[in-house]
């Protein structure tokens, strides 16, 4: 079976990666093929930081398929925060409830509350392309559901 590295530490993500992919990929992680994985997410969009996570993948020459995401949260009456600063939207070492609490503080007073969830996947794998594949999603279904329609566009296109 094909090997896919997910390239994240979000025990979350690497879950729900796992079960929608594991009939089609053996999915490894960071820590299980002994990489390091400590990307700053220095982009100003999702899809630099989706970017900035393969590239480092990429450099490793790991002979294996690569899956990488950046996703956020964007309120319209937030001018869509926390977006890009989601996971940190409180400061760097918040935590989900930390970001969750910031948000709701934000949103006080608003009636305005649409949001969308944003996700950008970026896949490189040498016998499938030879540049990297985006694929961006905006959507108000859950994060998974998101997950396994971006790959599968992905795998697809």
């Amino acid at each position: 079976m094909q090997k896919v590295l997910i390239g994240t530490n979000n025990k979350g993500k690497v879950k729900e990666y796992k079960f929608f992919l594991c009939n089609y990929f053996d999915v490894l992680t960071p820590a299980e093929i002994g990489i390091n994985f400590d990307i700053a997410e220095t982009g100003t969009t999702y899809e630099e930081n989706s970017l900035l996570k393969l590239e480092f993948y990429r450099k490793k020459n790991l002979n294996m398929a690569i899956l990488c995401d950046d996703s956020g949260l964007e309120i319209e009456s937030l001018n869509n925060e926390p977006g890009v600063f989601s996971a940190r939207y409180a400061g760097e070492d918040s935590s989900d409830q930390d970001n969750i609490n910031k948000v709701l503080v934000n949103l006080k007073g608003k009636k305005d509350r649409k949001a969308k969830f944003v996700c950008v996947i970026s896949f490189f794998w040498e016998k499938f392309s030879s540049f990297p594949r985006i694929s961006v999603s905006y959507t108000h279904l859950r994060a998974h559901e998101t997950v396994l329609d971006l790959v599968c566009r992905l795998l697809l296109e």
